[in-house]
């Protein structure tokens, strides 16, 4: 099942849509390119204006549980630091990305909402209503329109949900399959989404895999097809995660834990999200963060024992 911007992107979407256009300067002597000049100059303004806020999270991420190791986990990168904010992981019970430009209390109101059991579209119903998270009409940065939620809980593997508002920055969207949501926003196009859920497809289709090499391999899949376009496609982001609990891990202390953030990241002010927009991060600036997860979960991985699904004869040799 996969979910776009669909109806109504609204004005902002479609300014992000231009914001990737030429950037030729206007001409007198042409006034159709003038005019787009300026459509573009007043786009950047109004992208800026929703970025500006200082909870902005605009990313990419994937959640997703294993029903028989009872597992629950989240991925995700952005092209600015502190991703990690974007994730909240109820052990046994399910776990949500709030993203966009995140909405904390939604998300701590989705934790409680897991822990009570209830189903992946009630949280995200609750969330996203206009009682919970209305919409100001002199603020573009506020309300579910500016919000992006993915949602997975045990129990629930085939209601998988999420939520695209339709003011989040183009491209935008979200993909699932059974007990796994993959979603983002300002991405460089949907293979992004794409990539990730085949890879974690893939990967659920080997018995050793577990849960943790599956977030990080769908990771690094979105970080091949160009992960944030603020980032140039070589290095897809600047801060990256990977989360994951067991059902007798205390709330607030998952059994997994790895966080990278960058050395130095721009100034999160509204020209560094302008300039971002028309000239991406560069890789020779920055380590791709994406890669050194995969080092450091690598690392992390020797010193534990997977906890696999392959019967005792199916499992390789050396693993109890």
């Amino acid at each position: 099942m996969a979910e776009g911007l669909g109806e109504g992107r609204g004005r902002v979407a479609s300014c992000a849509r231009a914001l990737g256009e030429s950037g030729r300067g206007p001409s007198p002597s042409n006034p159709r390119l003038h005019s787009r000049h300026g459509r573009q100059l007043v786009c950047a303004a109004l992208a800026v204006f929703v970025l500006a806020a200082p909870d902005a999270r605009a990313t990419w991420s994937i959640v997703a549980t294993d029903p028989e190791t009872l597992e629950v986990g989240i991925a995700g990168a952005s092209c600015i630091g502190g991703v990690e904010v974007i994730g909240g992981l109820v052990p046994g019970h399910g776990v949500i990305a709030a993203q966009g430009i995140t909405n904390a209390a939604a998300r701590q109101r989705g934790e409680e909402l897991l822990a009570a059991g209830e189903s992946p579209q009630r949280v995200i119903e609750e969330i996203t209503s206009d009682a919970f998270d209305p919409s100001a009409w002199w603020s573009l940065g506020s309300g579910a329109p500016v919000r992006q939620y993915g949602v997975v809980a045990l129990g629930f593997e085939s209601a998988a949900a999420s939520y695209t508002g339709r003011r989040t920055l183009s491209w935008a969207g979200s993909e699932q399959a059974s007990a796994v949501s993959v979603q983002g926003n300002l991405l460089a196009g949907p293979e992004v989404v794409a990539a990730m859920l085949a890879r974690f497809e893939q990967s659920r289709a080997d018995c050793r895999s577990t849960l943790h090499d599956r977030l990080v391999e769908a990771l690094e899949a979105g970080a091949k097809a160009g992960g944030d376009r603020r980032c140039e496609p070589a290095l897809a982001a600047l801060s990256a995660f990977l989360e994951v609990a067991g059902p007798d891990d205390p709330v607030g202390a998952p059994s997994l834990q790895i966080v990278v953030t960058p050395p130095f990241e721009p100034d999160t002010g509204i020209l560094t999200l302008w300039r971002q927009l028309f000239w991406p991060e560069r890789e020779s600036e920055y380590e791709n963060p994406v890669k050194k997860l995969r080092t450091m979960y690598d690392e992390w991985r020797q010193q534990h024992v997977p906890v696999g699904r392959c019967s005792d004869e199916g499992k390789p040799e050396g693993v109890p």
